[in-house]
């Protein structure tokens, strides 16, 4: 919605609304609405933060290293494998923070890393 939908909208269901009872629900409903819309643009915000962009970076970086890492060893012990997973699973939580769909990427890196290891 544009910014003139929205004063619009506000205007037809809080403003020009005569009956109290549902002019208060609507002002209720507005009011969280503002809220998730708020949230929204601060993390649309903080993911186009060049800091953010630079800690993706590293983050997509180390998971690729732990991939490998589990993807190389053949005699990983099963604490070190724990290890790797549970860091990758960190990793993995991170991107769908900072990304609205990071599970293509994530595919590609793995896919990136087989093919690499299969040479």
């Amino acid at each position: 919605m544009t910014p003139e939908e929205l004063k619009q909208t506000y205007k037809i269901f809080v403003e020009d609304e005569k009956d109290p009872e549902i002019k208060a629900e609507n002002t209720a409903v507005w009011k969280d609405l503002e809220k998730r819309i708020g949230d929204s643009n601060l993390i649309k915000s903080w993911r186009e933060h060049d800091f953010t962009k630079m800690l993706m970076s590293e983050v997509r970086s180390q998971y690729r290293s732990l991939l490998a890492e589990q993807l190389q060893t053949e005699n990983i012990e099963q604490q070190r494998l724990n290890e790797i997973w549970a860091q990758r699973k960190t990793m993995e939580w991170v991107l769908h923070l900072a990304e609205d769909n990071p599970d293509p990427e994530i595919l590609r890196i793995q896919r990136d890393i087989q093919a690499f290891l299969a040479k």
